[in-house]
């Protein structure tokens, strides 16, 4: 892979922790048919999974309101929405999802969303010293949960709806794959790199290119050419200077079916810019850790443009290098970010990573970089599932930042999310919830799934600030 197309894998990352996983995200059916599409038995055994036992334990009212057991008269209205594209305002409630509520007094609360993607708790108690766990869970998506909860908590983070919300990603969508060539490139053999921003990316040398979109979706679409000896090992550890030798970019209302686009670099070109910044290793972070650093855009789609990447990079002591970037400039509409790297010896692979994000005008500031974690328990091979405990540790001070959210991202080895876990900030050992009454827990805490511990600065609603920071951990394993 080279330093271009690495900087685009980051660009999807750094997104999708805002569009992808910000409240939880993500998709790559496992069970995939001959075409990538999940097999009929996936489909069909996750219906036979939730019609087995569909029935909440507990009696949900006709406009989604659950009884407790008359113990206590606190109320907890709930709202489950679904993010279509990434932004708050992109929301869709998320209607008939299963969703528990295992309260602090240790009662489990059962109910069923309503069209409006609301179910309501009610009768139960907040105090005595525990915490409460909120599940939600649909056939089309992820489960979402949240973990930690106090009645202090849920008061001061309701929307302004008096609901506590908890956010899924919305059902993949269908691609459509759009194809051209890149008309008066300044040299052929050189190479290009196209992305766009509702679906993927095509580096390779020569003037063709293709990539998926997603169906139906007005879309953009960046090319950039740069000389084909201008690629680096990742992360980079040698001095060089660069070019890109030209931008172009597409806008398109949509397509249903294939198409070919095809963008000319002179006629349709892109105006440029460039930042200049130094980044320093943390004292902190292993000698073995390298810098990258990338443009991408976060306009609230699922996928990320490829803007820019350093062309200027100097080694000035063993831990400090001076960069300069050079990004295409599509205005502040598309929200470009920034994202600066440290990455550990295993590349872009590795869960350790750490990385920082800032919009334009913070581009030049020092990005404040948080702690790798580390998973204290479970040990590596053992499996664990709902009940089991998880901790881990990092910075002392990041882990008493109550600005910061902690999350578990449960996936297949293959990338399918299965599970968004949130937690209080504070917190630093759960224990991991079940899935809402209704679901076979092998559904999520299945054999080939797989955790993995982050913590972040991008908050639950998956709305990034426009500086941020986020770290993570290595995996643990789940499943019989």
């Amino acid at each position: 892979m080279t330093r271009r197309w690495l900087a685009v894998v980051v660009g999807l990352l750094g997104a999708g922790v805002a569009g992808t996983w910000g409240c939880g995200e993500d998709a790559d059916p496992v069970d995939a048919g001959p075409d990538g599409e999940a097999g009929a038995d996936a489909d069909a055994d996750a219906d036979a999974d939730l019609d087995a036992d569909a029935e909440p334990d507990s009696d949900a009212g006709p406009d989604g309101e659950v009884d407790g057991d008359g113990g206590g008269g606190a109320m907890l209205e709930v709202v489950v929405e679904q993010r279509l594209l990434g932004h708050e305002e992109n929301m869709m409630p998320a209607a008939g999802a299963l969703v528990s509520f295992d309260t602090p007094g240790g009662v489990r609360l059962d109910g069923v969303t309503d069209a409006d993607g609301r179910v309501r708790f009610e009768g139960f108690e907040w105090a005595g010293g525990g915490t409460g766990t909120l599940s939600a869970y649909s056939v089309e998506t992820t489960m979402i949960a949240w973990v930690g909860l106090t009645e202090a908590y849920v008061a001061e983070h309701l929307g302004t709806d008096g609901a506590f919300h908890l956010v899924r990603p919305g059902p993949a969508e269908g691609t459509v794959r759009v194809s051209g060539t890149l008309h008066n490139m300044v040299d052929p053999a050189n190479r290009h790199l196209v992305s766009s921003n509702r679906g993927g990316s095509d580096e390779r040398a020569g003037a063709d290119w293709a990539l998926d979109v997603i169906s139906g979706r007005p879309f953009t679409i960046v090319a950039c050419e740069y000389p084909a000896e201008d690629v680096h090992s990742i992360p980079l550890t040698e001095d060089f200077d660069d070019a890109f030798l030209a931008w172009g970019a597409v806008t398109s209302e949509g397509v249903t079916e294939p198409t070919t686009i095809d963008i000319d670099l002179t006629a349709d070109p892109l105006p440029t810019g460039t930042f200049r910044n130094v980044l320093t290793r943390p004292s902190w972070l292993p000698d073995d850790f390298s810098p990258y650093v990338n443009v991408f855009n976060n306009d609230g789609t699922l996928m990320s443009l490829f803007l820019g990447s350093p062309t200027h990079w100097e080694w000035t002591s063993a831990d400090t290098v001076e960069f300069e970037v050079e990004y295409a400039d599509l205005g502040p509409e598309f929200h470009p970010r920034a994202m600066f790297n440290w990455l550990p010896p295993e590349g872009w692979s590795g869960e350790r990573r750490i990385f920082a994000w800032a919009e334009a005008e913070h581009w030049e500031e020092t990005p404040r970089f948080l702690h790798p974690l580390t998973i204290v328990e479970p040990v590596s091979t053992t499996r664990v599932g709902p009940g089991d405990a998880v901790e881990w540790e990092g910075g002392v001070e990041d882990l008493a930042d109550e600005s910061l959210f902690p999350r578990i991202n449960v996936s297949s080895r293959d990338s399918e999310p299965l599970a968004i876990i949130w937690i209080v900030p504070g917190l630093s050992r759960i224990v991991l919830p079940d899935v809402p009454t209704g679901v076979d827990p092998s559904t999520v805490y299945r054999a080939d799934a797989r955790g993995s511990v982050l913590i972040t600065s991008w908050n639950c609603r998956g709305v990034a600030p426009s500086q941020g920071s986020m770290a993570g951990s290595g995996h643990f394993y789940m499943g019989p």
